[in-house]
Order: C-alpha cells, then sequence, then structure tokens
C-alpha cells in the first residue's frame, strides 16, 4: 500500500516539474515572435513540443516503474493531447 502510494506521489511530482517546465518555456516562445500572434508553424511546432513532453514523461514514469502501461488511458491521452472533446467526455 506505501508502495503504491509513493509511486503515484512520484508521478504527481513528475507531471507537476513538466508541466512547470512547460509553462516557463513556452512563456519565452512568444517573445521570440515579433508581432505576437501564432503562424501555422508555429502552432505545429507547440504541438510537436507538447507531445514530446508527454512522450518523456511517459518514458520517464515508466523507466523508474512509477507507471505502467497497463495504467494509462491511451484514448483520453490522445484524446487530451488532440484537445478533441469528443472522446473525452463520451455520451
Amino acid at each position: 500500500m506505501f508502495k503504491q502510494v509513493m509511486k503515484k506521489i512520484g508521478v504527481i511530482f513528475l507531471a507537476l516539474t513538466l508541466l512547470i517546465l512547460d509553462l516557463t518555456l513556452l512563456d519565452a516562445f512568444p517573445l521570440l515572435t515579433q508581432d505576437g500572434k501564432f503562424s501555422l508553424v508555429e502552432q505545429i511546432g507547440y504541438g510537436v513540443w507538447a507531445l514530446g513532453s508527454l512522450a518523456i514523461f511517459i518514458v520517464i514514469a515508466y523507466g523508474f516503474k512509477l507507471l505502467s502501461l497497463k495504467e494509462i488511458n491511451w484514448r483520453r491521452l490522445v484524446a487530451i493531447a488532440s484537445l478533441n472533446p469528443r472522446h473525452l467526455f463520451p455520451r
């Protein structure tokens, strides 16, 4: 029981650390754009960045045995990554 709780705390800590890192780095990107608007290439870059962060999280969590691949709800994960509300809230 204690081991499972520590695993969950480790996953939450890792997720929050990566989220803070992403938000810090993404906050710097608009400074690089001249007009403050995002082009299609920049939007694709942000999408790749988000998926890359998600992949890093899964690899690190799986590598430290904080997370098993059976625990991941892949359908919901893809829905979150693609921001598709149809898959997030099935009827």
